[in-house]
């Protein structure tokens, strides 16, 4: 991971002294300008960038707009904000911005780093979602095994549905086909979208499922997946389709006429 360190001296030393010694760090870089900073970021890789918004005396907002650029240059690098006004703090909190802190206490400032890295890493993932035969999640080339059968199949659903919502009285309806909607079913369906959430965070992937007030979908922007790459661009994927569609599925039978056109 490439980290980019802005800010005084006395604000910066410490974090650099930390950083050195954590694994997985290739490069560090410190700058004590704002200019200097983005003409290096602008040019070069990097993953991190820890910032201070008061840098030179300026106000909290021209720091986070320095950020805000930074984002504009590359959206993938992950910022962390520094600050040791009151002021500020309270304002980058408000914004629900990732910040720290000075004076620094050793813990924060390691857990703050180690959150950058964590997310670092689980960026270079590569997902990818099988569906023509059999489906599978796969992340580095290995499946991922999902406890839960049930799980498993909303997991299908939800891929199959291309980053469109599903509600529970949805899920109800292609799951538990046969039951009726009743509290008991309900219960079954909040289990099981809770196993699957569970099932995704151990793998580390949490982050492709989007869940709020009873709608779900996948932020497609995450993962590959066969039948996207077909549909989007006509081409072949990691798997050819041979007219077989998540196999295990029922449900999955009425869109098979509709791929059958890309054999």
């Amino acid at each position: 991971m490439r980290i980019v360190l802005v800010g005084k001296n006395d604000c910066i030393r410490p974090v650099k002294e930390c950083v050195m010694e954590m694994e997985g760090i290739s490069q560090v870089e410190i700058f004590f300008n704002y200019d200097d900073a983005l003409l290096y970021i602008f040019k070069s890789p990097v993953d991190l960038v820890m910032l201070d918004v008061n840098l030179d005396g300026r106000k909290c907002e021209d720091g986070i707009e320095i950020g805000n650029i930074i984002k504009k240059i590359n959206s993938k690098i992950n910022i962390i904000y520094i600050s040791g006004n009151p002021e500020s703090i309270q304002y980058m909190h408000s914004l629900e911005l990732p910040y720290l802190a000075k004076p620094y206490i050793l813990d924060e400032l390691l857990s703050c780093i180690e959150a950058a890295k964590n997310h670092y890493i689980m960026s270079k993932r590569k997902i990818f979602v099988r569906t023509f035969g059999h489906f599978d999640v796969f992340i580095n080339g290995e499946p991922i095994m999902l406890k839960s059968a049930k799980a498993k199949e909303l997991l299908a659903i939800l891929v199959d549905r291309k980053g469109g919502t599903l509600n529970n009285e949805q899920i109800i309806t292609i799951l538990w086909e046969d039951r009726p909607n009743d509290c008991y079913t309900q219960n079954l369906c909040s289990k099981v979208c809770r196993k699957l959430k569970n099932e995704l965070k151990k793998n580390g992937i949490e982050d492709i499922l989007i869940s709020k007030r009873g709608i779900h979908r996948l932020d497609i922007t995450k993962f590959e997946c066969d039948m996207y790459k077909l549909v989007d661009t006509g081409e072949v994927a990691e798997h050819k389709y041979s007219g077989e569609y998540m196999m295990e599925y029922s449900w999955s039978e009425c869109k098979v006429a509709f791929l059958n056109k890309y054999m």
